[in-house]
């Protein structure tokens, strides 16, 4: 409606037009909207150059017009320009109707693109960063990782794989891939900053997602095991999963955790060998364990670092 206003208190013929550019200029974020305007702009060139030629060689007539539509459309397609084949073809009609190219014309024509354009650009402006809704989504991967790793837990203290089918983990990338889109929504409506952490955090959850599931497999195999008993080696493999489980918080470092776990190594070394080869092959697994759990929080660690870094 702006774009129509200004068009008319202008006086321009068309005015409408102007506010139906608007609307077609009006792209998902800031920076498609920048990039569609500029592409548009180029194309509106080539169709003003494309109209004179048909126009002057078979008149203002319909011939004329198809002609130009099929030379504009495979430009537009071979240039990826595909969205502006119908707005800058709606321009190039006004003069069939009015059946002339005079300067005066040109000019409205240009001054109706560049209003319409303009208030496209500056509705998309008022665009912001929508960070509420990716913490919120956000939260939600975390709150998932802490129960895979709780369920990691109580199946290992009850020695019981019945219903441990890894389906958590089609509910985790449903969760990553919502917070995925809208971290892409908020760093394409951002043109003055060029933060990446909601990028870059997104990158650390699908790292520690494929870790997880490698855990969810080991685990799978160790209570597989016949006569898998409560050994000490799993009851501390145990423990210190609860430990990650109740202090894995956003903000935490995790340097607390990755130092327990350096401790735990040693204190596993010191352990007797086993004695049978059942024993032999769970502590093997259980060691696996850990050291997957040690890339997990490494994984994090850095991230923070990074984030850190970088603000």
């Amino acid at each position: 409606m702006v774009a129509i206003v200004l068009a008319w208190v202008f006086q321009l013929q068309f005015y409408t037009t102007a506010g139906i550019i608007a609307i077609l200029s009006i792209g998902n974020s800031k920076k498609e909207t920048l990039k569609t305007a500029c592409n548009r702009g180029l194309a509106f060139l080539c169709a003003l150059l494309l109209a004179a030629f048909f126009y002057h060689c078979f008149g203002f007539g319909l011939v004329a017009f198809g002609c130009y539509i099929v030379c504009f459309a495979f430009i537009c397609l071979r240039f990826g320009w595909p969205e502006a084949i119908a707005m800058d073809s709606v321009l190039i009609s006004h003069f069939l109707t009015a059946g002339e190219m005079s300067p005066e014309l040109l000019i409205n024509e240009l001054s109706l693109f560049i209003l319409g354009t303009g208030c496209g650009i500056v509705a998309n402006m008022l665009l912001r960063k929508d960070d509420n809704q990716f913490a919120f989504l956000a939260e939600k991967v975390d709150v998932q990782i802490k129960e895979i790793l709780h369920k990691m837990s109580v199946r290992l203290t009850s020695h019981d794989s019945t219903g441990y089918d890894g389906a958590c983990f089609f509910s985790l990338d449903e969760k990553i891939a919502k917070a995925q889109q809208c971290a892409l929504a908020n760093f394409n409506n951002t043109l003055t900053k060029t933060s990446s952490y909601q990028m870059d955090y997104i990158a650390m959850r699908q790292k520690q997602r494929m870790v997880l599931e490698e855990m969810y497999k080991t685990i799978v195999q160790i209570l597989e095991m016949k006569q898998l008993e409560n050994t000490t080696p799993l009851c501390k493999v145990t423990q210190f999963i609860e430990q990650v489980d109740r202090e894995y918080a956003k903000e935490n470092p995790c340097t607390e955790l990755l130092d327990k776990l350096e401790k735990l190594f040693e204190e596993l070394q010191k352990e007797a060998l086993p004695k049978k080869r059942e024993e032999f092959e769970v502590r093997a697994l259980l060691y696996y364990v850990l050291r997957l759990m040690k890339e997990l929080l490494e994984l994090k660690q850095q991230f923070m670092k990074s984030s850190q870094h970088k603000n």
